[in-house]
């Protein structure tokens, strides 16, 4: 054999060595390890968007500060994680997913917003409407009709829905009948809003809770550890093809030294 060709091989199989070496140390793997960190502070600042939605639904949230900062901060995890996993098509296909999920979440949430601030105007009405009326059957009436209101606070079912509208109907019958309906017509409009907007927000909850990012962050999160087992089980396989090539390396020169 030449020294031409031997020295050939030995340039050639130093090139596998370090081809095979970049291989086996998986530089993916780092960038998985990212990704799922990511998406384990994703859920939970999910989680508390949730718990903070919840709190102004029941009025214990005076603002909405909370809610921004946790959108923001949502916003930030779904770019943090289209730039770790960018390397890689099908993992950004999935990411794109859930980042349509997030902004799907919040254009219902800005709606929310929009309606609970008219919702607590109108209940703040409520909360201060003391009319009186010269007549009794007016004022149980007033009474029976806030009551079935403040009442959709707590349930929106069909049946809460059914009975504050007809204790708004008979308020309404009664007021006309004594000639008085100008005195409750504000009340009545508060009244009228408030059975439309409380069904909304919970329906707009609802929407949030079930929005299918939830399937989305899952099929996302087993698609990167799949990815990240897949990339270790290539190192692996790659780093046997290195001891092979060493090998095969060390027994080419020993077969010069011979020669």
């Amino acid at each position: 054999m030449s020294l031409a060709r031997s020295l050939a091989i030995i340039v050639g199989l130093l090139l596998l060595l370090t081809w095979l070496s970049w291989r086996a140390i998986n530089p993916n793997a780092e960038q998985f390890d990212y990704a799922l960190n990511e998406l384990d502070r994703l859920g939970v600042v999910q989680d508390a968007l949730y718990r903070d939605l919840l709190a102004e639904r029941t009025g214990l949230l005076r603002n909405y500060d909370p809610l921004v900062h946790e959108m923001s901060a949502l916003h930030q995890s779904v770019t943090q994680l289209q730039e770790i996993a960018s390397f890689d098509t099908q993992t950004a296909r999935a990411i794109n997913r859930v980042k349509i999920s997030i902004d799907r979440e919040e254009t219902l949430i800005e709606s929310f917003k929009r309606e609970n601030a008219v919702l607590r105007n109108s209940l703040s009405f409520f909360a201060r409407f003391a009319t009186r009326t010269d007549e009794r059957e007016i004022d149980v009436a007033i009474g029976a009709a806030a009551t079935a209101i403040l009442h959709l606070t707590l349930d929106t079912s069909s049946d809460a829905l059914a009975e504050a509208a007809m204790q708004l109907e008979d308020l309404k019958r009664q007021a006309e009948k004594a000639g008085q309906f100008a005195q409750v017509q504000p009340l009545l409009a508060h009244g009228r809003l408030l059975q439309r907007l409380l069904p909304s927000l919970d329906n707009a909850l609802r929407q949030v809770m079930t929005l299918a990012k939830k399937t989305d962050q899952d099929a996302l999160r087993g698609l990167i550890q799949m990815r990240q087992l897949s990339s270790r089980n290539e190192a692996r396989f790659y780093r046997v093809l290195l001891y092979v090539t060493s090998l095969l390396l060390v027994a080419f020169l020993a077969h010069l030294g011979i020669r």
